[in-house]
């Protein structure tokens, strides 16, 4: 039922940059929309050129026609372009709309400072995995939104990803996880690549090694649903290599060290949103 309601909604991007171009190639690709049904506005006209010619979407002139045309609007800029752009569309937005906004720290607050407060209003927060359609997405909403725009949101994320519905209240611990997280991720892939590099082993084959074995271990924890702590031990045996590895891990307290990481990424975003 839900798929046919998103069918006869008109999405309009508001921005588009990586994170709108992967949320449309989504959305297309799993056929939840048609292309025109998409309409997309972005202040950089040669973006906004290319854009249209690649996902085959209805680019229009400005920000407020794109407000007149879709009944789904969803914000994909930057957090420090975010109160310019709810300046300008704020006498355009009508009651029956639905607005999703994507910046970090932007709070369902903040959009209600500039928007009708019976707008239908939802926070998303999505990670750079939906370029693969991998996404980790997690939406909050506004206190008595209806079921049917719930519906339609959860709709339009899972097209790049799993979504978790959360309170709003938890959105800074979110952001610091699962939107910085892949990043994370990345710096410790790297940092075992390097270090296999500097003992020997070729850049090319540790990154082999490392990327399947992250590849692996992600599908036996997921997939298998084989907890962390019970994965350490199938792979450690006493006195072996792990072992080894494990107390350097614990004596330098690495586990201290992703607790601070998160802390200051949670307290950054915690000061983001007070903007």
């Amino acid at each position: 039922m839900t798929k046919a309601i998103l069918s006869q909604k008109k999405i309009g991007f508001i921005g588009v940059g990586n994170m709108a171009t992967s949320i449309i190639s989504g959305l297309l690709d799993s056929c939840r929309v048609s292309n025109s049904q998409v309409y997309i506005s972005d202040r950089d006209k040669r973006r906004l050129s290319i854009k249209k010619r690649r996902l085959k979407v209805k680019a229009v002139a400005n920000n407020l026609e794109l407000i007149k045309l879709a009944d789904i609007i969803i914000l994909c800029v930057k957090p420090q372009d975010i109160k310019g752009v709810l300046e300008e569309i704020k006498n355009e937005i009508i009651e029956d709309k639905i607005v999703i906004s994507i910046a970090a720290g932007i709070t369902l607050d903040f959009l209600k400072k500039y928007l009708l407060k019976k707008v239908k209003l939802i926070r998303v927060m999505p990670n750079i995995g939906s370029l693969v359609q991998e996404a980790m997405v997690c939406i909050s909403y506004d206190k008595g939104l209806d079921s049917k725009s719930k519906d339609i949101a959860r709709m339009i994320f899972e097209a790049i990803g799993e979504v978790e519905e959360i309170d709003e209240k938890l959105m800074d611990i979110i952001t610091s996880l699962s939107g910085s997280g892949p990043a994370y991720i990345a710096y410790v892939v790297s940092s075992l690549i390097d270090a296999a590099n500097l003992e020997g082993l070729s850049k090319d084959k540790a990154k082999r090694l490392t990327l399947q074995t992250a590849k692996g271990t992600i599908k036996l924890l997921k997939d298998e649903r084989i907890e962390p702590e019970q994965l350490i031990k199938m792979v450690s045996s006493k006195g072996g290599t792990t072992e080894a590895a494990f107390k350097i891990f614990k004596k330098h307290r690495l586990n201290y060290i992703f607790s601070k990481a998160i802390k200051a990424a949670i307290k950054r975003s915690e000061e983001l949103s007070k903007r």
